[in-house]
């Protein structure tokens, strides 16, 4: 029900204003709230979807799924997810490589026709494809699981000790 109520909000907006909305945490008013007052003034009328926007207008297309996609290429992954990876690896001394993120290969899958990456809304198409001979079908084409967090114990213990509840 609130995924539905964000998705109705996101496709309202221009293009740039949903994306960035799809990303963010904070509402505006919450995020002004935690600003001092000298933080506002320095910042005057910056407001943190300039950064979605300006990655927009550089993607090599302008279809929106394509355009959003080159905005995680820029932002979420190096900002976020690829952080996590490296900084869990080391803690549990792990080498990681991210092999799919050559900047010949990115440069290529970029390039494919969107056919070639979303099919009867089911992503990765050409990844599948070239994949379905090596990898077990239940596991290529499974729903879209979490990465959980090395614990000693599961999450779900960890969160029905805290919380009362099972998950």
């Amino acid at each position: 029900m609130f995924r539905a109520r964000h998705t109705f909000r996101e496709l309202s907006l221009d293009s740039v204003l949903g994306c960035f909305w799809n990303v963010s945490i904070t509402e505006d008013a919450t995020r002004r709230a935690l600003f001092s007052n000298t933080l506002q003034h320095e910042l005057q009328d910056y407001h943190a979807s300039e950064v979605i926007s300006r990655h927009w207008t550089k993607a090599p297309d302008n279809n929106p799924v394509v355009r959003a996609q080159y905005v995680d290429l820029k932002t979420w992954l190096p900002g976020d997810i690829l952080t996590k990876v490296d900084r869990t690896a080391m803690a549990c001394s792990l080498e990681v490589r991210v092999p799919m993120l050559d900047h010949h290969f990115v440069d290529w899958a970029l390039g494919l026709p969107l056919s070639m990456k979303i099919a009867n809304s089911q992503g990765k198409v050409v990844l599948k494809r070239a994949f379905e001979r090596l990898v077990p079908s239940e596991i290529l084409h499974r729903q879209k699981q979490g990465f959980p967090f090395p614990s000693p114990r599961g999450f779900g213990e960890i969160w029905e000790q805290n919380s009362g509840k099972k998950l």
